[in-house]
């Protein structure tokens, strides 16, 4: 445990998307399996520095998956938004069709005499 390890730790930001490849040992769900049944006052007791670094850990899992949580949320969210601006352009672009149809009988119905004067 050096400067580096420690900058890292300060640096890590758990939100927004990572892009990179990770390993299956590197994913949250491997990590969350191997610290079960962890109790941080147990890692307290062996080492005070092993326990908050295990609190870190735990807070940052638990921030992460959070941020996983609320980002697909807001996906999903926003596709519905999507789709439901799509779906009321449809209507109304089928609603003014109806109406220019509707206005167009209209018309031809209430000027017939002067149009087939014209004919």
């Amino acid at each position: 445990m050096d400067d580096a390890f420690l900058t890292k730790m300060e640096e890590y930001d758990f939100r927004g998307s990572k892009d990179s490849v990770f390993k299956p040992y590197q994913t949250l769900n491997f990590i969350e399996k191997n610290m079960a049944g962890i109790v941080a006052e147990d890692v307290d007791e062996f080492n005070m520095v092993a326990g908050r670094m295990f609190r870190w850990l735990q807070l940052a899992l638990e921030n992460r998956k959070n941020d996983i949580v609320r980002r697909k949320s807001l996906i999903h969210k926003q596709r519905e938004e999507r789709d439901n601006l799509i779906k009321s352009k449809d209507e109304r672009d089928a609603k003014r069709i109806a109406d220019l149809e509707e206005n167009k009988t209209k018309f031809l119905e209430e000027n017939k005499d002067e149009i087939d004067a014209f004919e």
